[in-house]
């Protein structure tokens, strides 16, 4: 094992938790630094009537963005080659900051991720994650403004 414990950041659909929960550990056994979503709602919660607000779910998409960030290197954990709009833009945000970016399914390729994101070069990629991230960060600076108000009217 190295002085520097490698760093992942695991991306995908949080409707594959079980799978994400299966590489976290994997990884861990194997001597990584895992960040991944804290947060999986599964169907019994929506049920349960604990949804998330849309500037929970903006916050925790602009924390996940940090994540990778922190991270060396990225893997999306993609079952069946699914990918979600969140994660296309968690791809999109690893390529333009020069973060490698792997698949559990490699099915998943660059290639197709760049056309369906309607990038046709690194430059394209960069805008489009440098937009998802400008968004983000708008919005959970609005998010907490929000709560600011709710804490100290």
């Amino acid at each position: 094992m190295p002085d520097q414990p490698e760093i992942v950041c695991i991306c995908g659909s949080t409707r594959f938790a079980d799978e994400m929960s299966a590489a976290n550990r994997d990884l861990t056994f194997a001597g990584v630094i895992v960040v991944a979503p804290g947060v999986f709602l599964r169907a019994e919660d929506r049920e349960a009537d604990q949804l998330m607000t849309n500037e929970q779910k903006t916050a925790l998409d602009t924390l996940h963005l940090r994540k990778i960030d922190l991270a060396d290197r990225v893997l999306v954990v993609n079952p069946g080659g699914y990918i979600g709009e969140s994660t296309s833009r968690e791809i999109a945000y690893a390529h333009a900051t020069g973060k490698p970016v792997s698949f559990t399914d490699p099915v998943w390729t660059r290639r197709r991720f760049v056309m369906r994101a309607g990038c046709e070069s690194r430059s394209a990629l960069q805008r489009v994650a440098r937009d998802a991230a400008e968004a983000s960060v708008a919005a959970l600076r609005s998010c907490l403004v929000t709560c600011h108000r709710l804490v100290d009217p």
